[in-house]
């Protein structure tokens, strides 16, 4: 977990390898959210879930605690995107420090989901509610971490067009559809915004660079055919 989290601060021999990155290590966190939540809504008779595969919690943890810490590139490729200005500089950094703390918080509802201390028949956050202080205090610090992080970035941008593509909009957004949708796809879709949310933010991301990049290469090559 250190050295993923010190990845995360790292600067890759070519940087453009980080949105890629991220963007694959948010899927990937995705996919964990939903093994845990398969594990955790089963225990509710009303939603009609069978009992996971035995293996599904501990692979859905380690799928998590291994790709949230990589959000940090993410961020980085995102602060190289807008002017280097201080707000830039607390996105990276910032983002950084929220995938550890995403990764600390997804390891620990695993275990707890693994080792039978996650009340049964409740809903994914009546569940948190219930597992004790110190889990809904790191709770807490991590969706402050990630509201202070998401709000630099928006503040950082000038395009108001990007806002859309903020992670902390999309997992608003996603939380408020899930509202309207039956209560099986309530029960995964809402619980997993953080990371679904990131997903859409890192893709946005991977496509403004790849813009930049294109409009760079015809630049270069206007330039080189100029007399």
């Amino acid at each position: 977990m250190v050295q993923l989290t010190t990845l995360a601060f790292a600067k890759p021999s070519d940087m453009r390898l980080s949105a890629p990155i991220a963007l694959l290590a948010a899927i990937v966190a995705s996919l964990g959210d939903v093994g845990l939540l398969w594990a955790v809504n089963s225990g509710r008779g009303a939603l009609g879930l069978a009992l996971p595969p035995v293996w599904l919690v501990t692979v859905s943890t380690l799928a998590g605690a291994l790709a949230l810490p990589l959000y940090g590139l993410g961020y980085r490729a995102r602060a190289r995107c807008v002017a280097p200005c201080p707000r830039g500089r607390v996105v990276a950094r910032g983002g950084a420090l929220l995938g550890g703390l995403g990764a600390v918080t997804h390891t620990t509802l695993g275990v707890l989901i693994q080792s039978g201390s996650m009340p049964r028949g409740v809903t994914p956050m009546e569940g948190v509610l219930r597992a004790g202080l110190p889990l809904v205090a790191l709770w807490c610090v991590t969706g402050t971490a990630f509201i202070i992080v998401a709000s630099a970035d928006m503040a950082t941008s000038k395009k108001h067009a990007e806002w859309p593509f903020n992670p902390l909009v999309v997992a608003a957004a996603l939380t408020g559809f899930a509202v309207f949708l039956p209560p099986l796809w309530a029960a995964f879709l809402g619980p997993a915004a953080f990371n679904l949310g990131h997903v859409a933010f890192f893709a946005r991301v991977l496509a403004t660079e790849h813009a930049a990049e294109t409009r760079g290469s015809l630049q270069r090559d206007l330039r080189s055919e100029s007399p």
